[in-house]
């Protein structure tokens, strides 16, 4: 049981949401960014029955959530997963862990919601759960929120619970007593039995919770896509497991009362690339929170997993790139989604306004490892080809093409099979980006992925001319894999204040 005893049920769902708005953007632009694609749709021929879900994945919060639900997180709030993950929590500079500041996505993932507060009895138990609810039922339309923790000591549950809000008991809803908050404020209702504690956003909801539970009703954990989805998951190492569906950015738009087509784009591009029904993991290595979602089929399908060689070449101080294999079998999976948004020629459009050169000329580049990097120092594309001479030819009539451009030169080097231009401001002459290589082994980085990106979020005061590099800046490395019915998507996030 985290915050949800002390807040407000305004603060904590304005809180919740905007961690969780920067977690989903985060991932549909994982979902969105490369490797290789079918040149043909998926096919309509159904996949094998998954193997069941095992009970540790479906949680038991699940049988009180309601079958719609829009997201949901559990963790058996103990073990050597959890504690690996709590020790990298209490680490977090304090403004990271501060629900509602623009970092806190990084204290939502490494478990703030639903790690104990300070305080709190042992007659709570370790398990603990959080449910996004969605619908019409829900207050305003827009998600509400259900917590659930076993019990071990009623009486003391029920004492921190009254120290902390001072609330009165309610109708019995069957096993459970339900506390109301006694000042009426916006603090949500309890639902307390001898074995389960719930908070909810509203009376209603845990009442029906309750109701769910003890009658055997349709809930989250008897759902036909969150069972699918988390019989893809793979939950080793795992301290949190997790769902969501590809409505979750509308849900969150509707109750932080912004009106965005964005939000509705972010859902289309979930659909495409298979986030329907999405289960997820959490866990830890020694520098971060690493999220692992399990994507179902859809327009992207990862290439072979290969060994990146261009981070090497790439200028030290480069704050973001994104790196990838075969980028012309990626180019069906692009035009998919201009397509679904009115604009299918958006790959082409593209590569030939940047190179300046007609389609055909740029075969060169497209077969390969290819990378694109950007940094205070220069801009940089690169590609371990599988023909070099003609890449470097490619590349040097690019650089050539582009002089109208750009006030910088563009200068084009080669070491063996890899060729990379860059604007000459600090060039990095093909330097060792250690910094990169240190990220990697914090991250648990594997010798080979489908794709591999990564962004420091400093990389955002160069777009302004008052913003300054900020420590509470975040490092995130992204890389994702096949795997037999879907594929894999790792996200690595650390402290840059760390």
């Amino acid at each position: 049981m985290a915050v949800y005893g002390i807040l407000s049920r305004a603060a904590l769902v304005a809180s919740v949401l905007t961690a969780l708005l920067t977690a989903a953007c985060g991932s549909t632009a994982a979902g969105s960014s490369g490797g290789s694609a079918t040149t043909s749709p998926p096919s309509s021929t159904p996949p094998p029955a998954p193997t069941p879900p095992s009970a540790r994945l479906i949680g038991s919060g699940a049988t009180f959530a309601p079958p719609d639900s829009v997201f949901y997180m559990s963790t058996p709030g103990g073990g050597r997963a959890w504690d690996r993950l709590s020790a990298i929590r209490t680490a977090l500079p304090h403004d990271y862990t501060q629900l509602g500041s623009s970092h806190s996505q990084l204290g939502v993932l490494a478990g703030q919601l639903l790690a104990p507060i300070p305080g709190q009895p042992h007659g709570f138990g370790e398990e603990a759960a959080m449910t996004m609810v969605s619908g019409p039922a829900s207050t305003y339309g827009s998600p509400d929120l259900l917590f659930y923790d076993p019990v071990n000591d009623r009486t003391a549950v029920v004492r921190w619970i009254d120290h902390q809000q001072h609330v009165t008991p309610g109708r019995p809803e069957g096993a459970y007593v339900v506390y109301l908050d006694a000042a009426k404020g916006d603090n949500g209702a309890w639902a307390i039995s001898n074995h389960v504690a719930l908070w909810a956003s509203t009376e209603h909801e845990v009442r029906e919770a309750v109701q769910r539970a003890e009658h055997g009703a349709p809930s989250l954990a008897t759902d036909t896509g969150f069972r699918s989805a988390m019989a893809r998951v793979d939950a080793t190492g795992a301290a949190i497991v997790g769902f969501s569906r590809d409505n979750l950015m509308t849900e969150i738009s509707q109750a932080s009362f912004i009106t965005n087509s964005d939000f509705k784009r972010g859902d289309r591009l979930s659909q495409l690339f298979g986030l329907q029904n999405l289960g997820f993991t959490v866990g830890a290595t020694a520098g971060g929170a690493v999220l692992r979602g399990f994507p179902g089929a859809g327009v992207y399908t990862p290439a072979s997993p290969y060994h990146p060689a261009l981070p090497k070449v790439m200028a030290a101080d480069t704050q973001a790139f994104a790196d990838t294999s075969d980028a012309a079998a990626l180019l069906p999976a692009v035009r998919a989604v201009g397509q679904a948004f009115g604009n299918p020629h958006i790959a082409d459009d593209l590569l030939r306004r940047e190179s300046g050169q007609a389609a055909t000329r740029l075969g060169p580049l497209l077969h390969g490892e290819q990378a694109i990097w950007i940094g205070p120092s220069t801009i940089g594309v690169g590609i371990r080809a599988d023909d070099p001479d003609a890449a470097e030819s490619t590349l040097r009539d690019i650089a050539a093409s582009r002089q109208h451009l750009s006030s910088r030169h563009e200068a084009v080097h080669r070491v063996g099979s890899i060729i990379w231009m860059e604007t000459d401001t600090n060039p990095s002459g093909g330097g060792e980006r250690s910094q990169f290589s240190q990220l990697a082994a914090r991250a648990g980085l594997p010798s080979q992925v489908s794709l591999l990106a990564y962004l420091d979020t400093n990389l955002f005061a160069g777009f302004s001319d008052t913003a300054q590099p900020t420590p509470n800046a975040t490092r995130a490395l992204l890389w994702t894999l096949p795997r037999p019915a879907g594929w894999e998507f790792d996200l690595y996030i650390e402290a840059a204040a760390q």
